[in-house]
């Protein structure tokens, strides 16, 4: 996800053996999730209301693998519009305005999504460990993993992760808000085993308490792109008018 988010949550198998505790264990989460290097990706969110769809919106995010990422809005009504995130702030460029304003990467994007979920979450830059702890048994049992911001521009004050004890696979995450509120859980529904690595491709956003209504996030394709530096600017975004 690098965002939402956990936009591509993936994990060396090597941490399997012991409980993740250290902070490079969130550097090796970025770093296998693409964040090493430039990316594309081709994102859609949608809708769903007693398991049918009902409406979607489709992005591209632009991730210079250095911790900025451009959103660009896909489809016709919204086209033109464009979300930057760079290591300390947000910005939005509305489809017919020339000057890109600061938001809160909490401001919500599509149903359940945040800005900040499909265009900042970058666990090892925004967030420290702050306890773990064994739970389940069996074939149940998994990592919980706490999370607390180091970041005023973190998305969220506080994130929960589940990973299965057994092979590292990302299960589910809570995200908490400033006031302490739990904001909404992600259910990773989809995940592809890339070598030693897993790729989280889809997943439900959804309040607490909510199961009829739900905001599907799938990554529909990722490919290696370098980007220019210069485009994470809000003065480029202007400039593209």
């Amino acid at each position: 996800m690098r965002n939402l988010s956990l936009l591509l949550l993936a994990l060396f198998a090597g941490f399997a053996q012991a409980m993740p505790t250290s902070q490079q264990f969130l550097t090796a989460l970025d770093a296998t999730a693409g964040q090493s290097g430039g990316s594309e990706k081709s994102l859609r969110l949608a809708r769903i209301d007693n398991g049918v769809e009902r409406d979607s919106r489709n992005f591209k995010v632009l991730d210079n693998g250095k911790g900025a990422s451009l959103v660009e809005f896909l489809d016709p009504a919204e086209r033109g519009q464009k979300v930057l995130s760079t290591q300390t702030e947000m910005w939005f460029l509305g489809g017919g305005s020339r000057r890109a304003i600061k938001v809160p990467p909490i401001s919500r994007l599509f149903g359940d999504a945040s800005l900040g979920d499909i265009a900042r979450l970058n666990l090892a830059q925004d967030y420290q460990i702050a306890a773990t702890a064994a739970e389940g048994e069996g074939r149940e049992a998994s990592w919980r993993l706490n999370l607390d911001a180091r970041s005023e521009a973190a998305t969220y004050s506080k994130v929960t992760i589940w990973l299965r004890q057994s092979d590292l696979e990302p299960l589910r995450a809570h995200y908490f808000l400033a006031s302490g509120k739990h904001g909404k859980s992600a259910e990773f529904v989809r995940n592809r085993r890339v070598g030693a690595a897993w790729s989280s491709e889809e997943w439900l956003l959804a309040e607490p308490g909510e199961n009829q209504r739900r905001t599907r996030l799938t990554i529909e394709a990722v490919r290696a792109k370098e980007v220019p530096d210069a485009w994470f600017t809000p003065r480029y975004l202007e400039m593209q008018r």
